[in-house]
């Protein structure tokens, strides 16, 4: 069984990444559920499309960063 999560975010291109450690809540069997629920927290999805880049729209945090997943341990 997993005892935390991580949350992975980058700020830029080119920047490191940034890793958020969560204890893992053991309400959840698989990380990827538990992951579901600390992306909806602590992100909000924006539909936003600039043109030429597949990629803009995504999960970001008040702070502009890009949520770009999560793994348990």
């Amino acid at each position: 069984m997993y005892e935390k999560l991580f949350a992975l975010l980058i700020a830029c291109t080119g920047c490191p990444i940034e890793k958020i450690e969560y204890k893992f809540d053991k309400n959840y069997m698989f990380c990827s559920d538990y992951g579901d629920v600390v992306r909806e927290k602590i992100s909000k999805h924006y539909w936003e499309y600039v043109e030429g880049d597949a990629f803009s729209h995504g999960y970001y945090t008040e702070d502009g960063k890009l949520f770009i997943g999560v793994y348990c341990e």
